[in-house]
């Protein structure tokens, strides 16, 4: 059985950000802050054009650290790599960030000790903030998983939420974890990567928590639109990315570590999701095709990237 981690000490913090053409006055204002809160940062680019990478580092502090791969090698391959640097730069612990994630000036230092104090009593593997969608400005929910349905716990006070998976935006990581649980897995390129990694830490005995103290905003989607018939509204991702996570889900269905719970009420929910975007969400035709052609490759076992074009 395991035990609860040492007592805390000073561990070397690294920020990791992955970006794929970001928006460079956001980018240089997130670099800003998280310089001021980790004791390295390293961004990870994917083939972004290179006259706005001079641009964004001409901007921001010097001491950051840059991978600027040709091509956009995945969301999963991009985070991998940089880990393996933080790794290699003797970092203790990272925090993973997306281009339009908006930490608060503390978010660091508060998951770094909301870990260590968690860690007193149980064997954590990650923690996590609570993050608003930055277009809605909702207040998202920690999940644990549930049949027929999840629960969803919206923070309401600054206690610890024990959760089943952490979005991988804002999510802090020992190295020591990482290095048992193992990287993300690269082949899902995208989508569920996250949930991917959570499954495997929780079959390996690890909990995770979100902690509402530490605040992020965090851009959902490509868009958010209102539902005809007051269906209310919801976030609305690219063709290529419905791909991704179609298969993806499919994907892991399949898989060992992950929760016979989740796939058991995720295979209506994905069927419901199919119905509502192919109706109600333009442009209808790529929507259900870049579904279907997901859900297909999902279940012939196919990952990596697409063989498809989307646009």
């Amino acid at each position: 059985m395991k035990i609860a981690a040492a007592p805390y000490n000073k561990a070397m913090i690294t920020a990791i950000v992955v970006t794929y053409h970001p928006e460079p006055k956001a980018l240089v204002a997130l670099l800003g802050l998280l310089a001021a809160q980790a004791d390295a940062v390293l961004v990870v680019d994917n083939g972004s054009p290179d006259e706005m990478l001079a641009s964004v580092r001409s901007e921001s502090p010097s001491h950051i650290e840059w991978i600027a791969n040709e091509r956009n090698v995945g969301l999963g391959q991009a985070i991998n790599l940089g880990v393996e640097c933080a790794l290699a730069n003797g970092s203790d612990a990272f925090v993973l960030f997306d281009q339009d994630s908006t930490p608060s000036k503390d978010l660091i230092a508060t998951l770094d000790k909301a870990y260590w104090d968690l860690s007193a009593s149980h064997w954590v593997g990650a923690v996590g903030p609570a993050f608003a969608d930055a277009r809605s400005g909702k207040l998202q929910p920690f999940v644990r998983i549930g049949f027929p349905l999840n629960t969803k716990i919206v923070p309401q006070d600054e206690q610890p939420v024990q959760c089943d998976y952490l979005i991988t935006s804002g999510c802090y990581i020992p190295a020591a974890v990482w290095n048992d649980v193992g990287p993300l897995d690269a082949s899902l390129f995208i989508d569920n990567l996250d949930m991917d990694w959570s499954f495997r830490a929780r079959a390996k005995g690890y909990a995770l928590f979100g902690i509402p103290s530490a605040v992020m905003d965090h851009a959902i989607g490509d868009r958010l639109i209102q539902l005809p018939m007051n269906l209310g509204d919801v976030m609305v991702h690219s063709p290529k990315r419905l791909y991704f996570s179609s298969r993806n889900r499919v994907l892991l269905y399949r898989r060992p570590h992950v929760s016979a719970t989740w796939v058991a009420q995720d295979i209506p929910r994905f069927a419901l999701k199919f119905l509502r975007l192919a109706v109600l969400v333009k442009p209808r035709r790529q929507v259900v095709r870049a579904m279907l052609l997901g859900l297909f490759d999902g279940l012939a076992g196919r990952s990596g990237e697409p063989r498809y074009r989307f646009d």
